[in-house]
């Protein structure tokens, strides 16, 4: 991802997650899912940058498979 569209979603991420914490009184881990967080370790970089005053002690990544859980719910839809 790169220009303005990258920044756009580096902010809003970093604004979800400073509301979310916000509402919680903190934070204990931050954990990175899908396939630009997964796949793109800058993104990670600068979102947990932006979120540096939290204090996050703990940044994860889980692998997810987001086509295949798509595939998963369209085929539970029809089937039902």
């Amino acid at each position: 991802m790169e220009g303005s569209g990258d920044e756009v979603y580096k902010q809003r991420v970093s604004q979800f997650v400073g509301a979310y914490a916000t509402s919680l009184g903190g934070i204990d881990r931050l954990v990175f899912t899908g396939t630009v967080a997964e796949r793109s370790p800058a993104v990670r970089e600068k979102i947990t940058k932006k979120l540096k005053f939290l204090n996050i002690k703990n940044v994860s990544v889980f692998p997810t498979d987001e086509m295949a859980e798509i595939a998963s719910a369209t085929l539970t839809l029809l089937w039902v």
